[in-house]
């Protein structure tokens, strides 16, 4: 389902342009960040880590991001990045 980059068994960057969902220990730790209005670089990370995820973000952290409820963690990640001022 999806491929890591070369850097052996130990490196936990994904390939994330041929992996349309993420493995669901990103997508908890995004859903909390969400929940604990995080900042800085670390949330920008991550965010940039779901930048391509077409998994659908639960209806409450919809809400809390003021997006249409059925909004992907891709569209999610997109307006934390936005609000966050996070680098291209």
């Amino acid at each position: 389902m999806f491929r890591r980059h070369r850097g052996g068994l130990n490196d936990t960057r994904y390939d994330l342009e041929h992996m349309p969902s993420v493995p669901a220990h990103l997508r908890n730790a995004f859903l909390e960040l969400i929940e604990n209005d995080a900042r800085g670089d670390d949330a920008c990370g991550l965010a940039a880590q779901l930048s391509r995820c077409t998994d659908v973000l639960p209806f409450e952290h919809c809400e809390i991001l003021n997006l249409p409820a059925g909004s992907t963690f891709a569209q999610a990640a997109a307006t934390l990045r936005a609000v966050l001022g996070c680098p291209p």
